[in-house]
């Protein structure tokens, strides 16, 4: 039986493009089984999606939205990361601007 999310994976990338071979790997290597990608791709080289067509489409359109919100997603983590950095060394630079002034006399002499 055709899984209906890698009809419609293969046929974004299709519709994007891709090579029906770069994006049946694509799927395999995301984990899909061989032999249901296979089966899949059948459906797309011969353009008889037919029924699965408009399911597999909409299901595409879905996939695409998902990627986007997962991108999304991981952007607040990488910014996360980057404002602790920023605060680490804004506190590091008070610390040595506090240092010079408690400890002028010290660095003079």
């Amino acid at each position: 039986m055709v899984r209906e999310e890698i009809t419609a994976g293969l046929q974004n990338a299709v519709n994007r493009g891709e090579s029906i071979e770069k994006a049946m790997q694509s799927m395999i290597s995301a984990g899909y089984p061989r032999e249901e990608v296979q089966e899949s791709s059948g459906y797309i080289n011969m353009g008889t999606a037919g029924s699965v067509g408009a399911i597999a489409s909409e299901a595409a359109q879905t996939a695409g939205y998902e990627g986007i919100e997962k991108a999304r997603a991981e952007k607040p983590k990488k910014r996360m990361g980057l404002l602790i950095l920023l605060i680490i060394v804004l506190l590091l630079i008070v610390g040595g601007i506090f240092a010079l002034f408690y400890f002028r006399g010290n660095f003079l002499a």
